[in-house]
């Protein structure tokens, strides 16, 4: 995967409390919702699927043989698995956290009174904690200052911090141009002989009743489950 990793590049993150000044194109994710902002997020939140190698696998740790294959015909029979980036799910995450801060905007006419189900719930609980470990494991330790400002005599903490970043432009256009089509990746059906993981048992606790259901009965509840933009995710 090194064609994939871009060059780390050097930013001056702009996190100060009041936010950048509005002629900052990075000062749009902060703003209220609007379609410009809906826009600015979808953008840098898609999640495409591609292609990697078996040892792309390998180096995650993971058993080739329990992850989905990518079909021979697509490959040139070539074998190769299908992956996203991690990031773009962090992200997908939260900007689910950050609509539900907006809720009256994005849901309250599309849930009513009743308000969300338990789905809705354990899906923003999930993406909480998943940003939380991400956030742990990377545990940036680039230092926070204070600087003296007017008119306060306390401290005033400095949040502009340079970091050692990704490209993730790079990474946005690498993956649309290698991108593994949606309506294929939907179309993809568990082959005879496949090597099976066992569903979380968190799963049937929320839908009993899919517990014998079989494949049919899983997938109808899948694409609920994950609700991860354009995909099952």
């Amino acid at each position: 995967m090194a064609q994939v990793a871009p060059e780390s590049e050097i930013r001056y993150m702009n996190s100060s409390f009041f936010g950048a000044p509005a002629s900052d194109p990075e000062s749009i994710y902060r703003q209220m919702p609007s379609p410009a902002v809906d826009q600015a997020w979808d953008r840098i939140t898609a999640v495409r699927w591609f292609f990697v190698d078996r040892v792309d696998i390998e180096l995650q740790g993971k058993d080739p043989s329990l992850v989905v294959k990518a079909p021979a015909e697509l490959t040139g029979g070539a074998e190769k698995y299908i992956a996203e980036f991690d990031v773009q799910h962090q992200l997908h995450c939260l900007n689910e956290v950050r609509k539900v801060v907006y809720y009256d905007y994005y849901y309250s006419e599309k849930f009513g009174l009743e308000g969300p189900d338990d789905l809705f719930w354990l899906h923003m609980g999930h993406c909480i904690d998943s940003l939380r470990q991400t956030i742990q494991c990377q545990a940036n330790m680039d230092l926070v200052t204070n600087n003296w400002v007017q008119p306060l005599d306390l401290p005033w903490p400095d949040f502009n911090v340079q970091h050692m970043c990704r490209n993730h432009d790079a990474i946005l256009a690498w993956q649309e141009a290698n991108q593994f089509d949606d309506d294929q990746f939907d179309a993809l059906r568990k082959p005879e002989g496949a090597k099976l993981t066992p569903m979380e048992e968190g799963y049937f606790k929320m839908f009993p009743w899919k517990k014998e259901g079989g494949r049919a009965a899983a997938q109808e509840a899948a694409p609920q489950a994950h609700g991860h933009g354009h995909h099952h995710h």
